[in-house]
């Protein structure tokens, strides 16, 4: 099973744009289902996160926000190369 990981993100917010266009990107090579959830569709998402946005998790970790630096990165790759599956997120 593919794991997956979710960001949240606003639909009309650029750097959340950005860091699904590198997620994509990586995808392939990490081995990962991207899951985006615009949080201004659920309330509690909103209030979590308001404009501190996109956060990037798998499962109930957090990866990164705002950005998908050198460090988020090296952090996805562990995680992921440790074969632990990411649940599916908070919908």
């Amino acid at each position: 099973m593919m794991p997956v990981l979710t960001l949240y993100g606003h639909a009309w917010c650029h750097l959340c744009a950005e860091m699904a266009d590198q997620l994509s990107q990586l995808s392939s090579e990490f081995g990962f289902e991207l899951r985006n959830v615009d949080i201004d569709r659920d309330l509690e998402l909103a209030g979590r996160y308001g404009e501190h946005v996109p956060v990037l998790c798998c499962g109930d970790d957090e990866i990164c926000r705002h950005r998908l630096d050198s460090e988020a990165i090296g952090r996805l790759r562990v995680r992921l190369g440790k074969n632990e599956p990411c649940p599916a997120g908070h919908s």
